[in-house]
């Protein structure tokens, strides 16, 4: 057997007794064990592997179809106020129909592609995303997944997602981001009407469970001022609402310097017990084995959702996904990342932790409902699985 042949099974080999390992670690959380990080033998650990580990395409595409927005949230290095040295490379406009579909048909296989009409922009602002999520579910799209900060969720855009997300059968998930109740929401996401918002989220969550929740519709909050009894109020709200998913994540403070890093406040995090202090130097991100962020004039795209500005240039209309994916100068970003090389947009970045994060789980009900929490150093997921709530509902 060539020498290549051999290091190829090696290579899968790990990969193979990694999913094992990864397997006894879930089920040791599933029993509400607090976990350490992984081994040393993970392929995170070891940049020849983890490159080997990156799989043919990016399993999640997400894709800028509106470089604008209407608000001007305290936290977003795009549009918030504050963070003019780092904005001078952001209006782009919204993505044209055209090019969204020269994209989607760049896609290797979207049965096994996560699509993301969204990055920093409000996606519900270009009047062609129903068009544009139609053609994605047409070509094939397995799943479908954006965010939005609720403002344009009019009773006609609630119905028109419901009925694509119901004819296409699709897994579909809208998150409507909140930050809180009335005060922090409009404090912290300047521009907003907290009680529209909520109005329209109210009757989102009724219209999608009169049709059986066709759409797996959650909420977030981004804790930056907020106290913790009010993340505690907002969980259980939103919860007993009957919302697929709630989110609370831990603050970040955003570079105002013009150097473009992520800076984590520990001090505020939602768990610092949980915080993987002991996690090697040296490591693969997640982000640089599964996602890609396209532009909307498809002049550039971005390595992950810290790379504000899409920051590297590319013409992704003359060039197919997977050739940028697997391109030498896309497995150099992985090395210098590996590397924290100093000067790169990676450097000192503690988003990476995340994929690392010890971590406790446990089924909590709030009201009827079955969710589970997953609890990180950064965040509080609240996730009530259809199936499983069905199976377990009390009266």
């Amino acid at each position: 057997m060539g020498s290549k042949a051999s290091e190829a099974m090696e290579e899968h080999d790990e990969a193979w007794w990694a999913d094992r390992r990864a397997e006894a670690l879930n089920a040791r959380a599933a029993k509400g064990e607090v976990l350490r990080i992984p081994s040393a033998a993970d392929s995170r650990f070891d940049l020849r592997r983890f490159l080997a580990s990156r799989p043919a395409y990016p399993p999640s595409v997400n894709v800028s179809i509106s470089d604008e927005c209407n608000l001007k949230c305290t936290m977003c290095p795009m549009y918030g106020e504050g963070y003019e040295s780092l904005q001078g490379d952001k209006h782009h406009g919204t993505m044209s129909f055209e090019n969204w579909k020269r994209l989607i048909d760049s896609v290797p296989d979207m049965s096994k592609t996560s699509i993301g009409p969204a990055s920093w922009g409000e996606p519900l602002l270009n009047k062609r995303i129903f068009d544009m999520i139609g053609y994605a579910l047409d070509k094939g799209a397995r799943t479908l997944a954006f965010n939005t900060n609720g403002t344009a969720l009019t009773d006609r855009n609630v119905d028109r997602l419901l009925d694509l997300a119901e004819r296409k059968g699709a897994d579909f998930y809208v998150q409507v981001s909140l930050d809180g109740f009335k005060e922090s929401c409009e404090s912290q996401r300047v521009g907003v009407d907290y009680d529209r918002v909520h109005a329209a989220l109210c009757r989102f969550i009724e219209e999608n469970r009169k049709r059986g929740n066709p759409i797996r519709l959650s909420t977030d909050l981004s804790r930056v001022r907020q106290p913790r009894e009010e993340c505690d109020r907002f969980i259980d709200y939103w919860c007993r609402k009957g919302l697929w998913q709630v989110v609370v994540q831990g603050s970040t403070l955003q570079d105002k310097t013009g150097q473009g890093g992520t800076v984590w406040d520990r001090a505020s995090l939602l768990h610092p017990e949980l915080f993987p202090d002991d996690a090697p130097e040296k490591f693969g991100c997640e982000f640089l084995r599964n996602h890609l962020a396209v532009r909307s004039d498809l002049q550039a795209y971005a390595i992950c959702c810290r790379d504000w500005f899409f920051s590297q240039k590319e013409d992704m209309g003359k060039v197919r996904i997977e050739e940028v994916w697997n391109s030498p100068h896309y497995r150099e970003i992985v090395r210098r990342q590996f590397e924290n090389e100093p000067g790169t947009i990676c450097h000192g970045c503690e988003y990476k932790f995340r994929e690392l994060s010890k971590h406790r789980e446990r089924d909590i009900w709030f009201g009827k409902h079955l969710y589970r929490r997953v609890q990180t150093f950064y965040s509080d997921h609240y996730t009530m699985d259809p199936v499983r709530y069905r199976e377990t509902a009390r009266d």
